[in-house]
């Protein structure tokens, strides 16, 4: 399976979770087979690279939302509160890798 260097895996309640933002997103849930959920389109690295616009595309698809519910006065697709909650995984995370401890959210 090949690997961007961008990837990690969660083991959750549930399932498995085996993702790579550069490749494919995949799912086992229950102990069952790998599923691909997801799969990121090629880059062009050695044309483009960085300013590639399938890289860009996910960034531009979030700012065109956030202004959009601003003219439209909605709540962004991705809100104040999902920031918070990958901050507060991505802090589990490290707290967990350093104590060897599971660490719950809530």
């Amino acid at each position: 399976f090949p690997r961007s260097g961008y990837a990690f895996q969660a083991i959750c309640e549930n399932g498995l979770l085996d993702i790579d933002a550069y490749g494919e997103a995949r799912a086992s849930i229950g102990g069952g087979e790998w599923e691909t959920i997801a799969e990121q389109e090629p880059i062009d690295w050695q044309g483009k690279g960085a300013l590639d616009p399938v890289r860009l595309e996910s960034y531009s698809l979030h700012i065109n939302d956030f202004i959009s519910s601003i003219l439209e006065g909605r709540p962004p697709a991705i809100t104040g509160w999902d920031g918070r909650q990958a901050v507060a995984a991505a802090l589990a995370a490290y707290i967990s890798n350093e104590s060897g401890e599971e660490v719950r959210l809530s």
